[in-house]
């Protein structure tokens, strides 16, 4: 089983991160759950989407302690979390994150560079989730997987699997 929570704020793209990933699992006979948290604003205001997903039927979707973390967005989240790999956008406050390995990735930086953007930092996000968790072996796997996903999300999504920095556990 894995238990997975993305962080952001509004228009950080977490809800199409989490339905993306939910769809691949799907695509992989694997069930999951996502559970949103988010506040009234809707640019800007705090979202979270807790992903469990295992070979077996989810009977408990909650979520206390994760796998993984990541993190999009400067947000105000209150209560600790746990992890034990986190990944978190450059420069935001961490202190209330606890986990066994802490990795700094400058998704916007990476996106603005590559895509002109900012907006597919959560597809490289994602790219990398998907190399931790072990979910796909590959882009080729992801592409049989997702033959719908938009051709620059999956190559978003590819240089996020190929980040040095992201590690399988």
């Amino acid at each position: 089983m894995k238990k997975i929570l993305i962080i952001g704020k509004g228009g950080s793209g977490v809800k199409y991160m989490a339905y993306v990933l939910a769809v691949l699992l799907a695509n992989k006979n694997w069930y999951s759950t996502i559970i949103y948290n988010y506040d009234a604003a809707v640019r800007g205001g705090l979202i979270e989407a807790r992903v469990v997903a295992s070979e077996k039927p989810v009977t408990n979707p909650y979520l206390k302690k994760a796998n993984l973390i990541i993190k999009l967005a400067k947000t105000k989240t209150e209560g600790t979390y746990k992890a034990k790999i986190f990944l978190y956008e450059k420069n935001l406050n961490t202190r209330n994150i606890k986990a066994k390995l802490s990795k700094e990735i400058n998704f916007q930086d990476i996106s603005l560079k590559l895509f002109n953007t900012k907006q597919k930092a959560n597809m490289i996000a994602l790219g990398g989730l998907l190399k931790i968790c072990g979910f796909v072996k590959n882009i080729k796997e992801l592409k049989k997987l997702m033959p719908k996903l938009d051709p620059e999300n999956i190559r978003a999504v590819e240089e996020g699997f190929k980040l040095k920095e992201v590690v399988t556990y």
